[in-house]
């Protein structure tokens, strides 16, 4: 199989791209690989991909289906999606048991507004913090999905399967929560489940609490 871990990040957020390259990308890189995306002005650096969208959090839908459309052209069977605050266990990950399904990750959901009442009032979503797989048939769904009403892009994604009948599926290892533990942690975003402002020492730190425990 050909995966991708695809990071959605943004210009401000660079300096934190080499504290994930130290820790658990690096424990992945010799059979998985991966990018970091960006959006804005087209100036990619090394081990970036470019998509054509607004590089701030309104545009972080958008950025998602052209990540989703960049994997889809260049043959990925899987995709996991991440932050650039979300520490992982690589061999808890790649034993989820992702394969078995085409949409996988933490379970979060939110009421939606009356603007948004054809989606329903209420919507399930995997966490985009914790991260979430996407098969190659899911991708190719949320890359030719509809222009997006979302500004959240873990709900968008969400919409866009679930009108093609493909509900999440959960696991428990995927933690994004205030509150949650690190102990048997697959992913473990930094940020909420911490309540913390991230800064890059808590991904050194956490990487290697999350591999003792």
């Amino acid at each position: 199989m050909k995966i991708l871990i695809a990071i959605e990040s943004c210009k401000a957020d660079r300096h934190r791209h080499q504290a994930m390259i130290d820790t658990w990308l690096a424990d992945l890189a010799d059979t998985i690989d991966f990018k970091f995306f960006i959006g804005g002005i087209n100036e990619p650096e090394e081990g970036e991909v470019w998509v054509p969208c607004l590089d701030t959090y309104e545009g972080l839908a958008t950025k998602t289906k052209g990540i989703c459309r960049w994997a889809t052209a260049q043959g990925y069977d899987f995709l996991f999606k991440c932050d650039t605050d979300t520490v992982v266990h690589p061999g808890r990950l790649l034993a989820s048991g992702y394969h078995q399904y085409d949409y996988m990750g933490a379970e979060n959901a939110d009421n939606l507004p009356a603007s948004l009442k054809d989606f329903g009032q209420r919507i399930s979503f995997a966490s985009g913090g914790a991260g979430y797989w996407l098969s190659q048939d899911a991708m190719e769904i949320v890359s030719e999905g509809c222009a997006t009403p979302f500004t959240a892009e873990d709900v968008y994604v969400s919409a866009m399967l679930g009108s093609a009948c493909i509900s999440p599926v959960w696991h428990e290892g995927y933690r994004w929560r205030p509150g949650s533990k690190i102990e048997g942690a697959t992913t473990f975003h930094l940020s909420s489940a911490l309540q913390v402002k991230y800064r890059s020492e808590l991904m050194h730190e956490y990487y290697q609490k999350i591999l003792d425990k």
